[in-house]
């Protein structure tokens, strides 16, 4: 027998070579053995363990520490206050992505009329959905595009289960979907991880490679989404990009390059790590 305190702390350091977030993984993990949420968790820190739980916990322990992704793992993951449905063809979501949904969200309740939306390179769609979600839904068209069909078709069950599948429009695309123009909001979280540091990442972004590997670099994809979003942006139209932290003067470089006209700044994460790109067009 163990209390729910001691499993904590013995988990947070075992998880802690392997795991971005291994503090999350152990609520997270305890929480799903349990049935219960991690609030509840939190409030019960004395409740005793059975000699049950503690072997599946530790079955599930040993499949993370030898590399396996808990989201993976458990088939689901948290996003801006919502489960989505993650498999090995997705990016597992990050908290850092919310602050691009935040901004978002601000962006477009301060609008009027009809705005469109792009989130490029969906992956499981927890931006598109999010969005969709979170806004009244009488004036947004949004598009959520993906090169890999197995992560769109992920993204398509994510909007079905949170009721917003006739909201989004789901297209198997590069990028922006060719001949759409006269863009309100492109969002985008790609790949940006330099292919050199691939692999000496942590056990836990053992992720689809087509999601991580942004080129020698890391800035292939966000280079290219500026150069072919130019001239189809709307006027007062917005671009949020999420970033590398290590690429963050480079990035800047290249966003004033292809737009020298407009309010460029780089946003940081709650960790003060320089986390989105943001392009306000004038």
């Amino acid at each position: 027998m163990s209390q729910i305190s001691d499993t904590l702390t013995d988990l947070h350091q075992r998880f802690k070579p392997v795991s971005d977030t291994p503090l999350l993984d152990t609520q997270v993990l305890v929480a799903f053995v349990l049935g219960q949420t991690r609030s509840w968790l939190l409030a019960h820190q004395e409740f005793e363990l059975s000699t049950a739980q503690i072997k599946i916990i530790n079955q599930y322990t040993d499949r993370i520490v030898s590399g396996e992704p808990l989201p993976y793992i458990l088939g689901k993951w948290e996003f801006y206050g919502l489960e989505f449905k993650i498999t090995p063809d997705t990016l597992i979501p990050r908290p850092e992505t919310e602050i691009l949904v935040e901004h978002a969200l601000a962006f477009c309740k301060s609008k009027t009329g009809e705005i469109l939306i792009i989130d490029a390179g969906t992956g499981s769609g927890c931006i598109a959905v999010s969005l969709a979600v979170h806004l009244p839904g009488a004036a947004e068209t949004i598009l959520a595009g993906d090169i890999s069909l197995p992560a769109l078709l992920i993204a398509q069950e994510n909007a079905r289960k949170h009721n917003v599948k006739k909201r989004i429009l789901f297209l198997q695309a590069d990028l922006i979907p060719p001949l759409v123009e006269n863009i309100d909001l492109l969002c985008a979280n790609l790949p940006y991880i330099p292919s050199s540091r691939l692999p000496a990442a942590k056990p836990s972004r053992r992720e689809p490679e087509l999601a991580l590997n942004g080129g020698r670099d890391g800035l292939a994809l966000v280079s290219r989404i500026l150069k072919d979003s130019t001239g189809r942006i709307s006027r007062g139209g917005l671009i949020l990009l999420e970033i590398d932290p290590d690429s963050g003067r480079s990035v800047l470089a290249l966003a004033r390059e292809y737009y020298p006209d407009a309010q460029i700044k780089l946003v940081p994460d709650l960790a003060g790590h320089d986390r989105m790109l943001r392009i306000l067009l004038q």
